[in-house]
């Protein structure tokens, strides 16, 4: 055999034994060994921390009660942030999985947490961070409240805030962990439909929005939060069927959840 035909032969063998080993150590990306794709457990919010501005209306157009809109809206919205949280991790729903996990192991995750109002952690660009960096050189304090003829003026807080869970049951995470082999948890802490205005034109020509607001955090089995924040999304106010309701916003806060 010349030298040629024996190098091309023995390049072969080394490309077929790589190719073997590539596959034998590729990751899939929807398996739970990976490090980053960990398991998560979605938790649904309280029925009793749903805020709505609009509850008249949508019981009027929908023919439902208070609670009917309320559990509508829990349901729906824990599917949808299902469906779209599982295209990247391995994700797990208590409302949807009566199996493992009943209502009752709800209420009891529902007692073991309690919630604080937290500053939204806000990612800043480098120009961002030059920018505040010299105007809080250039600030001069600010009193929280002064009094002028007799009346009482407050300096408007203009930072934005969200609903964070506090998990009070040292043990709550571990046992869910063993339930259900989750190692990270997305609590849905409070669902918001508000009427959105900027001046009262707005409101008067009936060309205001109303906004969809989902306080979230997700924490890892310790306990430790990774993520927190609020999702919103806007739709146009004359939108009130529940279910036009539902295609208008639930998919975009859903995706902001999970893309965080």
């Amino acid at each position: 055999m010349s030298r040629s035909k024996t190098f091309l032969t023995f390049f072969l063998f080394i490309l077929c034994i790589s190719l073997i080993r590539a596959q034998d150590s590729s990751i899939d990306i929807g398996g739970t060994d990976s490090a980053v794709h960990k398991k998560i457990l979605i938790i649904p919010f309280e029925p009793e921390l749903y805020m709505s501005d609009m509850d008249r209306e949508i019981g009027k157009a929908n023919h439902l009660n208070q609670n009917q809109i309320v559990e509508k809206f829990r349901i729906n919205f824990d599917r949808v942030l299902e469906n779209t949280v599982q295209l990247k991790n391995e994700t797990q729903s208590l409302l949807h999985d009566e199996s493992s996990v009943d209502e009752n192991a709800i209420v009891d995750i529902y007692s073991g947490i309690s919630f604080e109002f937290t500053p939204v952690k806000r990612t800043q660009t480098k120009k961002e961070k030059t920018i505040s960096s010299v105007l809080l050189q250039k600030k001069t304090p600010q009193k929280e409240a002064t009094i002028k003829n007799g009346q009482v003026f407050t300096v408007r807080d203009t930072l934005e805030r969200y609903m964070k869970t506090i998990v009070t049951d040292s043990l709550l995470l571990q046992r869910l962990n063993e339930k259900t082999h989750a190692e990270n948890f997305l609590f849905i802490n409070q669902f918001e439909l508000k009427n959105s205005f900027t001046d009262v034109i707005e409101l008067q020509n009936d060309t205001y929005q109303r906004e969809l607001r989902i306080h979230f955090s997700v924490l890892d089995k310790k306990g430790v939060e990774l993520v927190g924040g609020v999702a919103k999304c806007r739709f146009t106010n004359n939108i009130v069927l529940c279910n036009e309701i539902v295609t208008a916003s639930f998919s975009c806060a859903a995706k902001q959840i999970a893309d965080a």
